[in-house]
């Protein structure tokens, strides 16, 4: 699973694409059975585009695959 720093560096590397997406805020969470972290993107309103469901980056020659949920806000 991912670590703090494999979440990070996926926030990073994808923060750009995600606020073209709509998104507005990015957090980093332990999942539920704390067996890694995953990425909380949030969004004003529901995109009318599909999102991943994890996202892929690459650190020092290995590629790691980082968990993502989407939360809109409440209407």
């Amino acid at each position: 699973m991912a670590t703090f720093e494999d979440a990070e560096a996926a926030r990073k590397a994808h923060q750009d694409r995600l606020a073209a997406m709509g998104a507005h805020a990015i957090e980093i969470q332990p999942l539920g059975d704390r067996s890694g972290y995953e990425l909380i993107v949030h969004f004003a309103d529901p995109p009318t585009f599909g999102v991943p469901s994890s996202l892929i980056t690459t650190i020092g020659g290995k590629t790691l695959t980082v968990p993502m949920r989407m939360v809109t806000r409440p209407t």
